[in-house]
């Protein structure tokens, strides 16, 4: 009779298995640590995002190159970890410099880059945290090419598809064409406070062993 049991329990327990992970379509990708706790992998939050294309520009030129607002998904001013736009120089060497404002035109801060290859393209800046560069919730970006150096910052016509902006501030066409770029910040506040909790757990964990 327990042999039977044992069975039964063993056919039961296959079939819930084959029907658990009887799944479609992709899994959504998670990292925990050791206590099954939330982990940051190096993915940084998308706080405003305009990248699809069709894109179009203006003619290459020196000097500004354009300027769009944005208003993030941060309910408060950010540390910027991460700058992507569609763009680009015309010549090895050209720098553009890349100045931000809030929303009543104050400058708050920026950096610049030197392009080592000519050519327009989605170029990403990463680990922007180290300049400690905090940006309010809802500002202004403006791309300047700095010198002689010519360069170009696309526009398309799709809304945001993170965050939002003015139709009517910046862009083209009557705002019918929007300024291609994005933004990301350092983990929310909240994660990195996770993180240290499991961090404490961890080494409570280990002393109440020695």
């Amino acid at each position: 009779m327990k042999l039977v049991i044992t069975g039964l329990a063993v056919v039961l327990t296959s079939a819930a298995f084959a029907q658990l992970f009887d799944m479609t379509g992709p899994l959504e990708e998670r990292t925990v640590n050791v206590t099954g706790m939330p982990v940051d992998r190096d993915t940084p939050t998308v706080v405003y995002s305009n990248i699809p294309g069709p894109y179009q520009a203006f003619a290459a030129r020196t000097g500004a190159l354009g300027f769009d607002d944005y208003d993030s998904t941060w309910d408060a001013p950010f540390t910027l970890k991460g700058f992507r736009f569609v763009g680009g120089v015309t010549a090895p060497g050209g720098t553009l410099n890349f100045s931000f404002f809030d929303s009543t035109s104050n400058f708050v801060g920026g950096f610049n880059s030197t392009f080592a290859a000519a050519g327009n393209a989605i170029y990403s800046f990463t680990g922007l945290e180290s300049l400690n560069l905090v940006l309010p919730d809802a500002g202004v970006v403006q791309i300047t090419a700095t010198g002689t150096a010519l360069g170009q910052w696309f526009l398309s016509a799709p809304l945001p598809t993170v965050g939002a902006n003015s139709a009517t501030f910046g862009g083209a066409s009557g705002g019918a064409l929007r300024h291609n770029f994005e933004l990301t910040a350092v983990p929310e506040p909240g994660t990195m406070a996770a993180l240290g909790l499991g961090a404490a757990a961890m080494l409570r964990r280990r002393r109440a062993k020695k």
